[in-house]
């Protein structure tokens, strides 16, 4: 099979068996055929080159922008900032260390990256030390490389974004608790110290009482506040009595307050209504003399409400014996 091979000054021909050959323009008398061949022949193979393969001319490719970097700093958040808890009760920090990268793209807007890397150390100090302490195997969110967990009172960053830092509450009072950048990974100024507001308080629960038997609300998550107490007592073939205390503490006094009590016989139908005071008596628990046990003793008078008729109620009292607790419906409040 022949082959035509145009190259613009000369064509050949090939695929002749053991031979090819050459033909040239003449040299004589054929100038203007040679010089209109080149022409037409770089026509031809512009046009196959740019038209018949459907190619379009090439476009510069866009230079890509730099980005010029503004900062490079680390910056701490911790939180939360204000906790209150009951003593013996357990409250999460967390806290984050990312480097953060300030950068420009041209004449655009800065904008940040935050990066993490292993090597991090987050401190912990607690102010007022009585008030409670950081557990010493603190734990971060992910999971741990082998040999990193560290029987101190802070942990190494291990390349996770967050750190989760378990403060236990041990005795009622106030402190502030502070996490602090102690060691970077990189040659920069650490991150600023982040704190927060720890407030313990003593939360308890009622026990023992003649007020009643059965609890349906029986925990005081802060004695420095309103607080309701209620129950059931079985009067046997009397019926049950159903009981309510709420308290109000006096202002500036949490140990003494106000009290209004109702209570409701199943039989008869009568409910008892009486307003009085009530003083709490606190001492250190024998187990942990950090937390406090004791009794509200309240005392008052009313009025008992009948289907046939209302009486006078001179006095009723009760004293309800309370011990340390923590409970679950106490978190948060």
């Amino acid at each position: 099979m022949l082959e035509l091979r145009p190259t613009c000054g000369q064509l050949e021909v090939s695929g002749m068996k053991n031979s090819s050959r050459t033909l040239k323009e003449s040299s004589a008398g054929t100038t203007r055929i040679g010089s209109w061949w080149r022409t037409a022949c770089v026509a031809s193979m512009l046009a196959l080159s740019l038209g018949g393969a459907g190619y379009l001319p090439a476009q510069a490719a866009p230079v890509a922008q730099q980005s010029t970097i503004l900062d490079v700093e680390y910056v701490m958040d911790a939180g939360p900032k204000d906790v209150e808890l009951c003593v013996g009760e357990t409250a999460d920090f967390y806290v984050t260390v990312p480097l953060v990268v300030t950068e420009q793209l041209g004449s655009g807007p800065p904008f940040e990256t935050n990066e993490y890397y292993p090597g991090e150390e987050v401190k912990t100090e607690v102010e007022v030390k009585k008030v409670g302490s950081f557990y010493p195997l603190v734990r971060v969110s992910g999971p741990l490389p082998p040999g990193e967990i560290q029987m101190r009172a802070f942990k190494r960053w291990s390349g996770s974004e967050i750190l989760r830092f378990e403060f236990t509450a041990e005795q009622a009072g106030t402190t502030i608790v502070k996490f602090i950048h102690s060691k970077t990974s990189k040659r920069l100024t650490p991150a600023r110290t982040q704190q927060a507001n720890v407030k313990a308080r003593d939360c308890y629960e009622a026990i023992q009482s003649a007020m009643a038997k059965e609890w349906s609300k029986k925990y005081i998550c802060n004695i420095e506040k309103p607080f309701i107490l209620a129950g059931t007592y079985d009067l046997g073939l009397a019926g049950t009595y159903d009981t309510k205390a709420e308290f109000t503490p006096f202002q500036g006094d949490p140990l003494h307050g106000s009290f209004l009590f109702t209570g409701t016989h199943s039989a008869g139908g009568c409910v008892d209504l009486a307003a009085g005071q009530y003083t709490a008596k606190l001492k250190p628990w024998i187990p942990l003399p950090g937390l406090k046990e004791g009794n509200i003793i309240f005392n008052g008078a009313g009025i008992a409400m009948c289907p046939e008729a209302d009486y006078p109620i001179q006095n009723i009292g009760y004293e309800i014996k309370i011990l340390p607790d923590a409970p679950e419906v106490c978190v948060g409040q």
